[in-house]
């Protein structure tokens, strides 16, 4: 669209003309252009409306409307010069024509084939003369006489229709339409009849052309691109022919020429390619066209873009997803990373090390204005240690440039490429981004350099949709304080008008694609590609022309100084990321935030996907993405939010992404922040401000080493989830990942404690691995989930155990499916196993005596078969000596054997071996107490205890049994509360038993203990106090994350003991469940090698509660607890995981006892609970309860089944936790004990 000034007469025309009965029209052969830079350059006319016709009317257009286009810009550019003052005719802006040094083969073609043609009319005095062929955007069905736009008459430019009416004019209304005259040629006409249609009376001539061509002056011309047919802005490119040289460079679309060649024989090479072409021959008066490949270098190690431009390569040439993470800093000095006096090598490899633990393989950082300052002053000191440190952990680093928003892009791409030009070749570097979330204030108002001036900063949008605010307008607003937020007070004056009203015009356009996404959904995007967004078009190729503009100022300087990095433009506005010139970078990366619901879900795939969908060969990630863990930005009203809910969020962004064939994303951010006034974003991180891991990081270490073992994409369903607002399912050929509150559905139910995510993956019909990230219920039926699973057999779990056998979890007959609790990451295997009868089991008890002052020792057993159990009972002594008896144990009942009868007067261990699966639990009573231990049912060379005590009053004894036939030598460890250690060693003769005093070794302290030996072994622990209490429990031979504990009573003295044998610190939460009422919160810090002392009296007092502990280390946890002025106590390991079935062999309401059956359901649900009472003359008795969630149930056993011994099993439909509780001698005994899952 040209701007026609007044049309003063005074401009002095170039072409010629004669009388027109015999007319000859001559125009001239070159054209002086006035350049950004104000130098004045003169080319060859042709030449110069090569650049002209793309940037006026586009390229892809009709071929006869193109060399309207061609026509009308000739004769305007021979009859309108308007810079004479300047010795020059025309420059590249709206002021005369816009001209680009792009080229493009349908623009070339239509000024080739119209070489020398223009539109001429009749003067007054009959001469004939070229037209002043105006030409504008679209109208509004008619064109307009000059004189209604401008003062003066012409007689070729009257009003006519106009084949393409839009709602509204673009542009002054006269001469030719560029939209009508596309619409013309779609309906064949030729570019004659176009012309002769918009201009009245004219005659379209060959003119001849003045000074005639030079002899021998051919053209050798092209373009340069790399390997994906990209433009290689920038390279110097050289044409030799015997003495003959010449040296020119590429500009930003890739294109070269040289000019005046004489006939001859050319070599053209570009230096530091391998692109060349030799042999080019001339005549002197010809055009050589080339195109030249110049593949960037793409060296195995780096990260790189495949040929086909879709995907990003990693080293070696595989395929590369980016499991990537954002960084800031340590929690401490998150924005301060490179600050002198802030910058922490030891902290940014301590934070490394936790990024590459979690399996990200890429992390992005950013040049703020400390590092920008030392990058100028030639230190690199601090940067070089960061990628030393990436390096160490194997990550890859994304650096983004300019995070301190300079607008002056000249001074920013110079220091980008002084960065680039350091790191150029380095493996670790996986590539640039220009600038952090650029919208419309950074790229509009930018300061270009001259070669690069984008449309923006010329009137093209004022002359088409015409002012909204005129300079006096924008003027006055910019001393308001509206106008000073919006506009910088750096522009000048003319450059604040074009932003103001881009500014204006940008507000309509963002309303008007709102309004239609609310009427049709989709995107803004989707908008653009519809009818009715026609009117934006000219808006939005002023803005794709100024992003181009914007990426090439800086990624040139780049280019030229690391030809190799990949680069790319964290784009957080949705318009500016799908602006085509985006297809120059080498990969996409957009920034999506949304709130944690299904909309918001199904929102960011769409948007992905239609980004993908406008530049398909340019691959695309996520540069940021994640969910809070607080609900809102104000800390008197944010509320916490699960990062076990988040974390389904972010993995089916990452699996999404993944699924799609996309390059990946990257989780905002690496750490929370410490301290600031907003909750809501100091809460995106990874880990915890006290370095405790979210969820996400345990799930991206499981789906990083899935996507390095597997090639298939597979298929993401999101679904809505009335807890997590959104639940997703990955089906690949060989696995299914879920994350919801809970699922159900081929071959799978899911039934997680809180909300969380399943992974099962399997490789042919004979083993699935299942993985989950909190502690779950699972039912499997692998026949409905794996293709060719026999379904004849029946099914095992296990649990792997890294140097380890797999441990036996559970079986299941065949037809049923496999239904058990899986323990957050804990890895399992489900494989077939042909019928086999039940399996014997063996119990083992380390603690044992029949000396005085124990009355009774006894072995109780529970046989919950239909079919008698033969079982026998093996007492070892001290001396390695054993005595073995033999009994049968009736169906359904329970069976008691007091020791004291078979070996008077010894300290033993037992071990209880049956042809079936049984129960058994030891109890000791002595003077007015009695302790209560379930057995050990496998030996192992570690265990743990997280009680001790060695004060006044107490006697602690750790008891080892070795089964084994050969000598076994242990280590115990005793850990203090201040963190500090005393080891002691032992040898244990062979099917023997040992006592340690811990008092005679760590007198005066609580104490927790590990015991480490050369073979496998059986551990207890038992305390005696208050002049005849006494408790005792089994070891545990594994950490957990987390434990559960049943029973709790703060009108006794309660106790959670809690033992860290880590390196490093635990942070962990207890929730007390109520009886009634939301659980009570408490959290805590344990120092490494440390033992922890909770007094439950002091967090819930008065209350009856179950307890959940959950930590970001593996700990141990116990609960003791103490009642009759202390004289009387119990203990009890905690559970790691819930199940569906519990046994509890020991229990009696005879005379002076008191039984209670403590079940804790941990579950956002209702749970229903059974009950079934075993008696020793096999007879039973059944109960049923529905338990609240997240709630405690105590049944008292002696108002349901007085009198009698029994056993019992729960049976529940969630997973849930049960101990027993045994009172007697008034009150002032009593015993626990978590109960036996089932076998």
């Amino acid at each position: 669209m040209k701007e026609a000034g007044s049309l003063n007469p005074n401009h002095q025309s170039r072409a010629v003309g004669n009388p027109a009965t015999e007319s000859e029209i001559t125009i001239p052969r070159t054209i002086r252009v006035l350049m950004p830079d104000d130098s004045v350059v003169e080319m060859d006319l042709d030449e110069y409306l090569k650049g002209v016709v793309p940037a006026e009317m586009g390229t892809n257009r009709p071929l006869e409307a193109l060399k309207a286009q061609a026509v009308a810009a000739r004769c305007y550019a021979v009859v309108y010069p308007r810079h004479s003052d300047k010795g020059a005719d025309l420059c590249t802006t709206t002021h005369c024509q816009v001209w680009k040094p792009d080229h493009y083969p349908d623009a070339d073609q239509a000024v080739e084939e119209t070489s020398g043609v223009v539109a001429t009319y009749q003067r007054a005095d009959g001469t004939e003369a070229v037209i002043t062929a105006f030409y504008f955007g679209y109208c509004d069905g008619h064109t307009r006489n000059s004189e209604d736009v401008w003062r003066a008459a012409l007689s070729y430019c009257r009003s006519v229709p106009c084949p393409k009416p839009f709602p509204r004019m673009w542009g002054h209304g006269v001469g030719m339409c560029q939209e009508g005259a596309q619409a013309m040629a779609r309906e064949e006409a030729s570019y004659k009849d176009i012309l002769t249609h918009y201009y009245i009376g004219i005659r379209v001539v060959k003119a001849k052309v003045w000074p005639p061509p030079v002899p021998a002056e051919s053209v050798i011309r092209g373009k340069v691109v790399d390997g994906h047919g990209r433009p290689r802005p920038s390279l110097g490119i050289e044409l030799r022919s015997g003495e003959f040289h010449a040296r020119s460079i590429t500009a930003s679309n890739g294109r070269f020429a040289f000019l005046n060649l004489k006939a001859g024989e050319f070599n053209l090479t570009v230096p530091g390619t391998e692109a060349r072409r030799e042999g080019i021959i001339t005549n002197g008066s010809d055009t050589v066209e080339l195109e030249l490949v110049a593949p960037l270098p793409e060296p195995d190690h780096l990260v790189h873009i495949d040929p086909d431009g879709q995907r990003i390569l990693g080293v070696g040439g595989t395929r590369f997803f980016v499991w990537g993470v954002n960084y800031e800093g340590y929690f401490d000095r998150a924005w301060r990373l490179w600050d002198d006096g802030q910058f922490a090598p030891d902290l940014i490899d301590r934070d490394f090390a936790k990024a590459s633990d979690a399996s990200f393989n890429a992390v992005r950082i950013f040049v703020q204005q400390s590092l920008a300052q030392d990058v100028r002053a030639g230190k690199f000191h601090k940067l070089d240690k960061v990628v030393e440190l990436a390096q160490r952990r194997n990550l890859h680093l994304l650096l983004t440039f300019n995070d301190y928003h300079s607008p002056d892009l000249a001074a920013v791409g110079q220091l980008d490429a002084q960065i680039a030009a350091h790191l150029a070749d380095e493996p670790t570097i996986m590539g640039y981004d220009l600038e952090n979330e650029p919208g419309f204030y950074a790229i509009i108002s930018a300061e270009y350099p001259p070669e690069y001036q984008p449309l923006v900063h010329t009137t093209a949008l004022i002359d088409h949709y015409g002012e909204r605010k005129s300079q006096a307008e924008v003027d006055a607003w910019r001393q308001t304080s509206a106008g000073r937020r919006v506009v910088p007070q750096r522009l000048s004056s003319w450059l604040g008008y074009l932003y103001v009203n881009a500014y204006f015009l940008y507000l309509d356009c963002l309303r008007a694609a709102s309004d239609w996404v609310r009427r049709n959904g989709g995107t803004s995007l989707h908008y653009f590609d519809s009818p009715e967004a026609d009117v934006w078009r000219p808006f939005l190729h002023v803005l794709d022309d100024t992003v181009r503009a914007w990426i090439s100022s800086q990624m040139d300087l780049i280019r030229a100084a690391d030809p190799c990095h990949l680069i790319t433009v964290g784009y957080n506005n949705y318009i500016f990321a799908g602006q085509p010139a985006n297809s120059i970078l080498d990969f996409q990366s957009y920034h999506r935030y949304t709130s944690a619901s299904y909309w918001g879900l199904k929102g960011t795939f769409n948007v992905v996907d239609k980004l993908a969908q406008i530049l398909p060969t340019t691959p695309l990630t996520l540069g940021e993405f994640g969910y809070s863990n607080a609900s809102g930005s104000t800390p008197d009203t944010s509320q916490p939010v699960d990062p076990g809910l988040t974390a389904i969020h972010e993995v089916a962004v990452y699996l999404y992404l993944r699924s799609q064939g996309y390059g990946g994303g990257f989780k905002w951010m690496l750490n929370n922040v410490w301290g600031g006034s907003n909750p809501y974003e100091a809460n995106f991180g990874v880990f915890a401000a006290d370095d405790r891991p979210k969820p996400i990081r345990d799930v991206v270490a499981v789906l990083s080493a899935h996507d390095r073992q597997s090639p298939a994409l597979g298929e993401v369903t999101a679904f809505q989830d009335e807890v997590t607002g959104a639940g997703y399912t990955y089906r690949a050929e060989e696995a299914l990942f879920v994350g919801a509150s809970h699922y159900e559905g081929e071959g799978l139910t899911f039934q997680p404690q809180t909300p969380g995510q399943v992974f099962l993956t399997w490789s042919g019909p004979r083993q699935v691995t299942i993985q989950t990230i909190v502690d779950s219920g699972l039912t499997l039926d692998p026949a409905l989930l794996v293709e060719g699973w026999d379904a004849t057999q029946s099914v095992a779990v296990y649990r792997l155990r890294e140097g380890q056998e797999p441990l036996p979890v559970q079986s299941f007959p065949v037809g049923e499916p496999a239904h058990f609790t899986a323990q957050a990451g804990q890895i399992y295997t489900l494989v077939p196993e042909p019928p086999l009868p039940p399996e014997p089991t063996t119990w083992y008890f380390a603690e044992g005596t029949t000396q005085q002052p124990f009355e009774a020792l006894w072995i109780v057993l529970m046989n919950p078969q239909t079919e008698p159990a033969n079982v026998q009972l093996t007492f070892m002594k001290p001396d390695g000596s054993t005595v073995v008896r033999r009994y049968t144990v009736r169906p359904t009942s329970q069976f008691s054997v007091r020791v004291n009868d078979i070996v008077p007067n010894e300290a033993l261990s037992t071990a209880v071996e049956s042809d079936l699966p049984v129960y058994a639990e030891r109890t000791m009573y002595f003077h007015h107490d009695g302790h209560t231990s379930r057995g050990v049912s496998e030996p192992a060379q570690t265990w743990y205890f997280a009680e001790g005590y060695t004060g006044p009053g107490f006697d602690t004894w750790v008891l080892l049994q070795n089964p084994n036939s050969t000598p076994t030598r242990a280590t115990a460890t005793f850990f203090r509360e201040d963190g500090s250690q005393v080891r002691r060693e032992f040898t244990l003769a062979p099917t023997s038993r040992l006592s340690i005093w811990v008092d005679q070794i760590v007198p005066d302290v609580a104490v927790s203990t590990t015991v480490q030996a050369d073979q496998p072994i059986i551990a207890e622990r038992a305390m005696y106090f208050g002049g005849g209490g006494g408790h005792a429990t089994m070891g545990v031979s594994e950490l957990s994350r987390v434990w559960y504990l049943t029973e709790g009573y703060t009108g006794f003295d309660t106790w959670i003991l809690l033992q860290n044998p880590n390196p490093t610190p635990a942070n962990v939460t207890v929730y007390f469940l109520l009886e009634e009422g939301e659980p009570v919160i408490h959290r805590l810090q344990i120092r490494p090698t440390a033992r922890y002392t909770l007094y439950a009296n002091q967090v819930v007092p008065n209350q009856a509660f179950g307890t959940r502990v959950e930590s970001d280390q593996p700990i141990v946890a116990e609960r003791a607890m103490y009642f009759a002025g202390a004289r009387g106590g119990h203990c009890s390991i905690g559970a790691t995981a819930g199940a569906y079935e519990w046994y509890l062999p020991e229990g009696s309401t005879a005379a002076g006892f008191s039984t209670f059956i403590l079940v804790a359901n941990p579950n956002a649900v209702q749970a229903q609970v059974d009950l079934t009472f075993m008696t020793a003359d096999g007879d039973t008795v059944d109960r049923h309860y529905t338990m609240a969630p997240n709630s405690r149930l105590t049944v008292h056993v002696n108002l349901e089944l007085p009198g009698v011994r029994f056993a019992t099993r729960i049976v529940a439909d969630q997973l849930v936790i049960a101990e027993r509780a045994m009172y007697f001698n008034d009150g002032q005994g009593g015993t626990a004990s978590i109960g036996i899952p089932g076998l």
